[in-house]
């Protein structure tokens, strides 16, 4: 199944049509696909995905587990495994 794909002026990428929107937001070194029109695409939203990116860059990650684990600690939840 082909589909074709084009940019128009106002840097909106058009799908199989005109309902199927997708903004494009370009940043110095970060281009952004936004599928959602009422979707707020502000500073803050850019600086946060830039640093959320360095950080997986950069090793400062962890699992899911070990998050969890240590938020449960810290806001006294447990659960049960049965």
């Amino acid at each position: 199944m082909n589909q074709t794909v084009k940019v128009n002026k106002e840097k909106e990428i058009i799908g199989k049509s005109d309902k199927q929107k997708s903004k494009i937001i370009e940043d110095d070194d970060l281009i952004l696909l936004v599928d959602d029109p009422g979707f707020e695409i502000t500073e803050e939203v850019i600086q946060g995905i830039k640093r959320g990116i360095d950080d997986i860059i950069n090793g400062r990650t962890m699992d899911a587990e070990e998050f969890f684990r240590e938020f449960e600690k810290k806001y006294g939840i447990s659960h049960s495994n049965s």
